[in-house]
């Protein structure tokens, strides 16, 4: 497929079936098509790390339109496609992205952006995870 993004047209293979939502547990890796979660150290200002309560039900799943989060310092929400298109992920590759829902939450949109509930917080069972992509396929 050719997708034209804001100043480039990019080649991709089609995409045949959207992803379903996937638990993340603990200690397990988990695939997410391209994408790989694994339980690993959360580098502070790296948007490909975060932090979840291990106490919480926590899953990754496709974007979808009219998710929000809220971000750390903040107690308003804002759209994932804004954080999306801020980081100049076209349409096509948007609709592709995962997010981590926590307790049906969006709280992490791997590459992009942590919300205030995926940091490491002091007094609070958690576990942290590494979020890689590979694209080559």
């Amino acid at each position: 497929e050719l997708h034209r993004g804001r100043d480039r047209f990019e080649l991709r293979r089609s995409a045949r079936d959207r992803a379903e939502e996937l638990s993340l547990e603990g200690s397990t890796e988990v695939r997410f098509g391209a994408w790989r979660f694994a339980p690993g150290a959360e580098r502070v200002s790296d948007p490909w790390t975060a932090t979840l309560s291990a106490d919480a039900v926590s899953v990754v799943r496709p974007w979808r339109p009219g998710d929000r989060m809220v971000t750390a310092g903040s107690t308003r929400t804002r759209r994932v496609k804004r954080f999306l298109s801020d980081a100049r992920i076209s349409g096509p590759r948007r609709s592709q992205w995962p997010v981590v829902e926590s307790n049906g939450e969006v709280v992490w949109i791997p590459g992009v952006r942590r919300g205030s509930a995926a940091t490491a917080r002091p007094g609070r069972s958690e576990v942290s995870y590494v979020c890689e992509f590979d694209d080559r396929g």
